[in-house]
């Protein structure tokens, strides 16, 4: 007998079903993407040069998928090739948020770096950041099947007198069945990364992860994605720069710690 596919002889693999997709694309509203982008301006206009900072993209809990505005926070430092966030300032800023807010994301500044991608010290945030907005974007996205070793269904009065060792999971039932399959719930969870830098150019990366609610088998995944701006109605006007310029006097500082106790 001559088989031309080996894989034809492959057992199939546990069966998984989509319920729910996880955002591909960076959505972004029109007035959140100007906003990011008027940040390293008003940065080099208000402190005389070019300072990395940091931030967190917002959305509302209705559509998580979906930048509304732009967050930022007080930074603990800003340099030319370095900002950082503190836990104490990170929840300061979450406890700020409107009941209607979320943070889904974060973005930063290479300011004068022309280095237009994620750092080692990037991808470490962004897992972090990931672990803590989970909560705030997680929702069932598919349906497992979980394949188990020696597993046995029995029927209650078999099961009491089933002396079998090497068993590793009981199945039990009030009548007998012939065949069972078992499925979990998988919940996801993203985060969106956004760098920026001089001259207005922009990277986006999100982070996704993954967790088997009865196995609690977990997998992290990350892509390159594109920025999708949408039309929300909402103009970035002269007015919300000038308040954009007093948040960054107040919350951005080179040379200085910033820490704001409750």
């Amino acid at each position: 007998m001559k088989i031309r596919r080996l894989s034809l002889l492959a057992k199939e693999g546990p069966r998984e079903i989509e319920i729910a997709k996880l955002p591909r694309d960076v959505t972004i509203t029109t007035y959140a993407k100007c906003r990011a982008l008027a940040v390293n301006g008003l940065v080099r206009a208000i402190h005389g040069d070019s300072y990395e900072w940091y931030g967190f993209t917002l959305a509302s809990k209705d559509r998580p998928e979906c930048i509304v505005d732009i967050g930022i926070p007080f930074n603990d430092s800003n340099a030319y090739h370095h900002t950082a966030i503190g836990p104490e300032n990170i929840s300061l800023f979450s406890d700020s948020l409107p009941h209607d807010l979320i943070i889904n994301g974060w973005i930063h500044s290479h300011g004068r770096l022309d280095y237009r991608g994620f750092s080692r010290t990037d991808e470490q945030n962004h897992l972090s950041v990931l672990d803590y907005v989970g909560t705030f974007v997680k929702k069932p996205v598919s349906r497992r099947q979980i394949v188990i070793r020696d597993l046995v269904a029995l029927t209650q009065d078999r099961f009491g007198q089933d002396e079998k060792t090497g068993r590793s999971v009981w199945v039990v039932t009030d009548v007998p069945v012939s065949e069972a399959r078992i499925f979990e719930a998988v919940h996801g969870s993203f985060c969106y990364g956004i760098v920026v830098g001089d001259g207005g150019w922009h990277m986006q990366e999100i982070y996704y992860k993954t967790r088997g609610i009865l196995t609690g088998s977990v997998s992290i995944g990350k892509k390159e994605a594109r920025m999708v701006p949408v039309d929300s109605g909402r103009v970035f006007t002269k007015k919300d720069r000038e308040l954009l310029a007093g948040e960054i006097k107040a919350k951005i500082k080179p040379g200085e710690r910033i820490s704001h106790s409750r």
